[in-house]
């Protein structure tokens, strides 16, 4: 095997520098620093711009992986890590045409996507018996949107509020039990209202509400 070696002669760094015609000016290097084991980019003088660190992360305008300096990662490990100061650390574009912004995967097998659908950003599940979910942090409270046709939301881990596949609005269920389009279930026990309306007020004397009842005719047949 052939290798060329630049040496520090025993002491400081060693580089292969760039200059420009003659002109003895420092253009860009590349090397290893005194005592380092890494491989350094510089530009424009004694301005490091990049390196190949000892563990093989790639490091773009930063000199160490920790998150909280600003830069680009690409670790060794398989990871990236992007950060800003006061601004956006990343910005994604798709030209021409509506499509895939992100696509994401687990194990190989794509799970969902960021989109845009005209001017609407789409986030869309890739798996026809998976639901898609926004969830807290301790997964009791979560709104979740079905393959299977309905929509529903959770709270304390119990499921709250759902729209089912006949658009029918089902609170406190999860099975439509009329042909009504609204179904309110009140618990078992404890008591509790199916609706009430009331003023924000402690005024007696004026209306507390209003209940209409019409069809696409006449808006108000009768009333409450």
């Amino acid at each position: 095997d052939a290798t060329m070696i630049i040496s520090n002669g025993g002491s400081g760094d060693a580089m292969l520098r760039f200059d420009y015609e003659g002109s003895n000016t420092d253009r860009a290097r590349i090397g290893v620093s005194s005592s380092a084991q890494q491989l350094e980019f510089f530009t424009a003088g004694n301005n490091e711009r990049m390196r190949v660190d000892s563990s093989g992360n790639l490091l773009v305008g930063k000199t160490t992986t920790a998150l909280g300096t600003a830069g680009l990662t690409f670790g060794g490990a398989g990871f990236a890590s992007l950060t800003r100061d006061g601004a956006e650390p990343l910005n994604v574009n798709r030209l021409s045409d509506d499509g895939k912004l992100a696509v994401f995967y687990k194990d190989g097998t794509e799970i969902g996507s960021l989109f845009t659908n005209g001017s609407a950003l789409v986030l869309k599940g890739n798996n026809a018996s998976a639901p898609v979910q926004i969830q807290t942090v301790d997964g009791n409270e979560d709104i979740e949107v079905d393959p299977d046709g309905f929509i529903k939301m959770e709270t304390a881990g119990s499921e709250a509020l759902r729209i089912d596949a006949n658009q029918k609005l089902l609170i406190g269920d999860s099975a439509s039990h009329t042909s009504d389009l609204l179904q309110i279930e009140t618990p078992a026990s404890g008591g509790g209202h199916g609706i009430q309306i009331r003023r924000n007020d402690s005024n007696s004397d004026q209306g507390v509400g209003r209940v209409m009842f019409g069809n696409n005719t006449d808006t108000e047949l009768a009333s409450v």
